[in-house]
């Protein structure tokens, strides 16, 4: 692959780790951006070349927020009283098994970083819902 290559499949998945890893409450670094470039794709690039990557996505249109400690992809499916709701709905249907688990694992997949799971199962969202599972609808 020529560096020209490389740098778009950079860009590509600095994207794919701002949808995966980042929030408003959990921005991420250049340093961490490049770490996980590494980590998960083997992709070698330099902290200011993140800076450059980011600075095209936002050119092109993409949500990318700047905070005093990292940047984040704000534009996510769902806000996080929505997800709530859903997955408050999905668990008070007739879905069972394996369907419920998968079509929640969506849900909670298009929320990236923003979901934030808790050992008691409450505010699963990091939003204000207290419990989701005694909603009533």
């Amino acid at each position: 692959m020529g560096k020209e290559e490389i740098k778009k499949v950079v860009i590509l998945r600095i994207l794919e780790i701002l949808a995966k890893y980042s929030g408003e409450d959990k921005p991420l670094t250049q340093g961490e951006i490049v770490s996980l470039l590494e980590e998960k794709y083997g992709l070698i690039s330099e902290r200011k070349a993140v800076g450059r990557s980011i600075e095209c996505l936002r050119s092109v249109g993409y949500r990318v927020e700047k905070t005093t400690t990292g940047v984040y992809l704000s534009s996510q499916a769902f806000s996080s009283e929505e997800a709530a709701f859903l997955v408050a709905l999905v668990k008070a249907s007739d879905l069972q098994g394996e369907d419920a688990e998968r079509l929640i694992a969506k849900i909670e997949g298009a929320q990236g970083a923003r979901f934030v799971p808790k050992t008691d199962g409450e505010n699963r969202f990091g939003g204000e819902v207290e419990n989701y599972e005694e909603m009533e609808f």
